[in-house]
């Protein structure tokens, strides 16, 4: 089982992830399916879904995180990996962030009453 800490570790870097996509690739969350969101799959993955285009001109996974600024190294930092490898349930933990994510970036939110706007008067 995961403790609290590792949970806050796992979703802190999802946030990360999240921010980082915000800024390389704006309207990522829109092209994730977080149905069939899967952490462990290069094509099911964040960064797989949100740069699917790339694959089919044959950039790897490496290439498209080179696009992002980023290393194989960086990727638990940012919440593309986990680094909990002997806890299998870090990944599932780490998905859950990532929907969090992109229900974040993808839900409207409302902000109190939308006022209707008056109507323009026609120049005569």
């Amino acid at each position: 089982m995961l403790t609290h800490a590792q949970l806050a570790e796992l979703a802190a870097a999802a946030q990360n992830g999240g921010l980082l996509m915000d800024e390389k690739k704006p309207g990522w969350a829109a092209r994730v399916n977080p149905d069939t969101l899967n952490i462990r799959d290069m094509n099911h993955c964040v960064v797989g879904q949100s740069m699917r285009g790339f694959r089919y001109f044959g950039v790897s996974y490496v290439d498209k995180l080179r696009r992002l600024g980023i290393t194989l190294q960086d990727t638990p930092r940012y919440g593309f990996a986990v680094w909990l490898h002997n806890h299998p349930e870090a990944w599932d933990a780490l998905a859950d962030a990532w929907r969090q994510e992109i229900a974040d970036r993808t839900t409207p939110t409302t902000t109190g009453t939308v006022e209707e706007e008056e109507p323009l008067a026609l120049a005569v």
